[in-house]
This record gives C-alpha cells, sequence and structure tokens, in this order.
C-alpha cells in the first residue's frame, strides 16, 4: 500500500479515539451536578403523585425531600395533600389530618425557591429505602432546579425542623404567614384585614379595610314581566367546609351562594378554595348559574373591590392598562384609563405592596363579557375628616347574561406580597405563576 494511505490509516486511528474520548465525556458531563437557575420566588412546585408510581401504597409520614445548594444538602418544607375521587382536597375542621396511603390523585407540593443543585442519587443521605429526583423547569426562559423526594422503610419521627410558610387559625378566622396576615368575614372569603410584615417591606399594621361586592341583576320570568335586583356582599352566604394545614400550604374548602330569595337560590354558586403560601394566596374558584337561573337572565354586572384606607401615606397605584402609575390621594383618576381590559394592579405605601392579578376564562371575552377597572376614591362616611378616607379599586364585569348554559367556570384571583415598592415589570413573575406555571417531572427513580 501507497505510503498516503497508511498515512491516512495512522490519522484515523486518533481521531477516532478523540471522537469516542469526546462522546464519552459528553456522556458523563449529562450526568454531572448542574447548577440550579430558577427565579420563580412565589411559585408552588407541584407533583402529582401518579408520577411517583412506586410510593404507591406508601404512608405520607415515610418521607424527607432534601435539596442541595452550594454543596450543602438539607431537608426542606414539604407536604403531601389528598384529595378525593372526584378532585376536592380532603380537609377538616381543624386543619388537622393524619397521613394518607398516596395513590395516583394526590399532591406532593414544596416551593420552587427551596429547590438547588442536581446531584447524583448515590451521593443523597443514606438510609433511605427509595428516591425520586424532580426537576422543576420554567419553561419560559429553560430555568432548572432540582429536589429529591427519599421515602424510608417506616415512619420519619426525627425530622428536621421546619417552620411553616402558612398557617389558618381556625379559631380565628386568620391566616399568617411569615410575610402577612390575613382576617377573614366568618363564613365567607371577604377578608377584612391584611397586615404585610416588617421583613416583607411593611409595618404590620392593617393596610385593608374590607371587599366590597355589588351585582346589579334583571330577570324575565314571564312574558313582559321583568324583575330587577342590586345585592351586595351581604347577601353572599356560605359555609366553611374544612381546612388543611401543612408546612408549605394551607388549603381553606368553602360552598359559596348568592341568596336571591326562594324563587332563585344559589345564584352564583360553587366551591371556593383558598391556597395560602408565605408569599401569596391563591382563590382558584369554580362559578356556575343554574340553568333554570341563566335562562330567566336578562342582564347581570358584576363588581367586587378591596378597599384601602388613606390616612396619611402617600398611596400609588399601578395596573395593566396604567403602568406609569399615580398617587391616590392627589392626582386626578379622570386621567385614567378604566376601559381596557387588562389582568393585574398594585397598590404600594409605607404599609407595605400587594399586587392583584384576576384570570377569567378566555372565551367569555369571546363570548361579549367585558371587564373594566374600577377606582374610587370616597370618605368612608360623610362625617370622616379626609385623612380617613378609602381608596377603593377592583373589577367590573359586565354581559354576563351571555354565559355559556349549563357549566362551570375556573376564576383565578391571587394576590402577592412584594418585599418592596412596585416597580415596572414586578408583574411579570405573578402573572407567571398564574399563566405560565412551573413544570415538574420525575426524571430518575431508584430501586
Amino acid at each position: 500500500m501507497d505510503p498516503e494511505g497508511r498515512s491516512a490509516r495512522r490519522c484515523l486511528v486518533p481521531a477516532a479515539l478523540l471522537l469516542l474520548f469526546l462522546l464519552a465525556g459528553a456522556a458523563l458531563g449529562a450526568d454531572e451536578p448542574a447548577t440550579a437557575a430558577l427565579g420563580r420566588v412565589h411559585d408552588p412546585a407541584i407533583v402529582s403523585t401518579g408520577d411517583l408510581r412506586k410510593f404507591f401504597g406508601w404512608s405520607s409520614d415515610r418521607f424527607r425531600v432534601v435539596a442541595v445548594r452550594d454543596g450543602r444538602t438539607g431537608e426542606i418544607p414539604f407536604q403531601f395533600d389528598e384529595r378525593e375521587d372526584n378532585g376536592d382536597w380532603v380537609v377538616s375542621p381543624t386543619g388537622d389530618l393524619p397521613p394518607f396511603a398516596i395513590d395516583d390523585d394526590d399532591e406532593l407540593v414544596f416551593m420552587a425557591k427551596d429547590a438547588g443543585d442536581r446531584v447524583e442519587l448515590g451521593d443523597l443521605p443514606p438510609g433511605h429505602e427509595r428516591a425520586a429526583e424532580i426537576r422543576i423547569r420554567d419553561l419560559r426562559d429553560g430555568g432548572t432546579a432540582w429536589a429529591y423526594l427519599l421515602g424510608y422503610p417506616a415512619a420519619v419521627k426525627e425530622r428536621a425542623p421546619v417552620s411553616a410558610y402558612a398557617h389558618f387559625d381556625v379559631a380565628t378566622n386568620t391566616v399568617r404567614t411569615p410575610m402577612y396576615t390575613i382576617e377573614y368575614e366568618p363564613g365567607t372569603s371577604l377578608m377584612t384585614g391584611l397586615s404585610i410584615s416588617p421583613a416583607a417591606g411593611g409595618t404590620g399594621g392593617n393596610i385593608l379595610l374590607g371587599m366590597q361586592i355589588r351585582v346589579d341583576l334583571e330577570f324575565s320570568f314571564l312574558p313582559l314581566q321583568r324583575w330587577r335586583t342590586a345585592l351586595s356582599e351581604e347577601n353572599f352566604g356560605g359555609e366553611t367546609q374544612g381546612f388543611r394545614n401543612g408546612p408549605v400550604r394551607a388549603i381553606r374548602r368553602s360552598r359559596q351562594s348568592l341568596d336571591l330569595g326562594r324563587f332563585v337560590p344559589e345564584l352564583p354558586g360553587g366551591i371556593i378554595y383558598s391556597h395560602f403560601y408565605f408569599s401569596s394566596f391563591v382563590t382558584p374558584s369554580e362559578f356556575s348559574i343554574p340553568g333554570l337561573a341563566l335562562r330567566a337572565l336578562r342582564s347581570m354586572r358584576y363588581e367586587g373591590v378591596s378597599q384601602f384606607p388613606l390616612g396619611t401615606d402617600e398611596l400609588r397605584y399601578w395596573d395593566g392598562a396604567n403602568p406609569a402609575g399615580f398617587r391616590i390621594r392627589s392626582d386626578d383618576l379622570g386621567t385614567l384609563d378604566t376601559e381596557t381590559d387588562h389582568e393585574w394592579w398594585a397598590v404600594s405605601g409605607a404599609g407595605g405592596t400587594c399586587l392583584h392579578t384576576f384570570l377569567v376564562p378566555e372565551d367569555w371575552r369571546t363570548n361579549g363579557i367585558v371587564r373594566s377597572t374600577v377606582l374610587r376614591r370616597e370618605a368612608t362616611s360623610a362625617s370622616q375628616p379626609s385623612d380617613e378616607a378609602q381608596f377603593s379599586v377592583g373589577y367590573a364585569l359586565t354581559g354576563m347574561e351571555k354565559l355559556p348554559r349549563g357549566g362551570s367556570f375556573d376564576l383565578d384571583m391571587t394576590m402577592f406580597i412584594l418585599p418592596r415598592a412596585y416597580a415596572p415589570g414586578d408583574e411579570v413573575l405573578p402573572l407567571a405563576m398564574s399563566k405560565q406555571p412551573l413544570r415538574t417531572e420525575v426524571t430518575r427513580v431508584g430501586r
């Protein structure tokens, strides 16, 4: 064979070895520890237990969840929440529930901010019987973090101490977290007080007077005969069905109804859940109108507002249609855009900052239901001085008589506590929590 051919073969050998080396290195690199890069500070990481098949039948008290950050492995707060066959969370009058056997429709919950770096399962603390790696992904920007579920042969009795992120005090109808405290009117989902802690940029004083609801309705039960009525939050009745308290979130379940009298009972009605996390509280509500009432409904306008005391503080307000904001006490409300549909507003002052998001079903808008902003600055009574005036902010929904018949609808309202005064862009992560929730994947399961 000619010298050039021999030379070519000599070059192929090291080239092939180099290629194999690079491929091997790439394969090894795929399993090397990865550094967490996840900026979702408000979001829970929610894992359906349907993805944890090797743990079916295990008691929920046989687990730890750990994360690795800066090379250190530590236990993080987590909880398993049991769900009934119809999807409802299992609750109790006190909020305390015993361990339960995991099946395919329960939830594992921890805060995404507590997740950490990726490690080999063999590098996790010893003593567990099985382990699962949970990957948390932000599909918006590719941010990723990991946590590890460790299952033990028996109930974990010496769990690392963790403080609860949220706890509902049934006796006082109050929920407390490290960032906020909320007081509720008994038997309803109407807040009567909101305090933001100094650790979250507030003073610990109450910044909320309450909530107001007004519903204007017109019915036609017989030809040429119409009945009009206006209702308020006082017409909303309800029954609290129970609570669930855990290290990560507290859950309250209640059934709400709107009393129109004996002829048209329970309009609207449905189950309302409130989920309380360390920096936010979510109310994913099921809203329904009985078919008989909807057929007789000719017009319906709903208005719901939160009332903030003005006091002597210079509160500021922003929303999706007015991102430049304004000073509530001194600026002209008449210059604001209240007709453009939007999904968030924020109020900030010395008492702290809260940001509210409200998502409605897309088909509501396509059916002609219109959402607008309600902004009012008014005295709480004619005898009170101006420094005791209040500012009301919320939404109005008109055209609700156009709701599709015979269905139920999901509404998503969330209040976020921000640790500083609102700055442009602070609404991005709260909206992402509602509109682009984190994805969790069980990517590796041990023996």
